[in-house]
This record gives structure tokens, C-alpha cells and sequence, in this order.
């Protein structure tokens, strides 16, 4: 089977490799008990998580496109 192939049964790309989303946004979810805020270390755990998310999005794409996970407004 060549890529040839696939066109043929599947059509053109669409969007166009020039015109795909290369930018994603994504939300980390805590889940605390009702009423109780995250603890500090639950905080830094969920950070580490979302760095890494973010890095190997970048890494698996080919550095082609890149993900945000931004904490900014985070409610809590």
C-alpha cells in the first residue's frame, strides 16, 4: 500500500498540511473532595504533569506543533 494509495481511497488531505492547527490548548483536572482544596502537592504533581505533557506533545509531533496547558486562571 503507498501513500498513493490511501489518496485515492480517502481523497486529499483535508486541511492542507499549510493550513492544519499547530497550536493546542489543554486543561489539567484535580479532583478534590467537596468543600477541600488541593494540596500543595497535589498542585506540583499536576504542574509536573502538564510540563511533561506539553514536551512530549512537542516530541511526538516533530516539534511541528505545540501544546499549552496554561494554569493561568485556574480556579480552586
Amino acid at each position: 500500500m503507498t501513500i498513493q494509495d490511501v489518496i485515492a481511497a480517502e481523497g486529499p488531505r483535508a486541511p492542507a498540511v499549510d493550513q492544519w492547527q499547530r497550536r493546542f490548548n489543554t486543561g489539567m483536572v484535580m479532583v478534590v473532595q467537596h468543600s477541600a482544596k488541593p494540596s500543595s502537592e497535589l498542585i506540583e504533581r499536576t504542574n509536573g504533569i502538564r510540563k511533561q505533557w506539553m514536551e512530549y506533545f512537542s516530541i511526538t509531533t516533530g516539534r511541528r506543533a505545540s501544546m499549552t496547558a496554561n494554569p493561568d486562571g485556574a480556579t480552586y
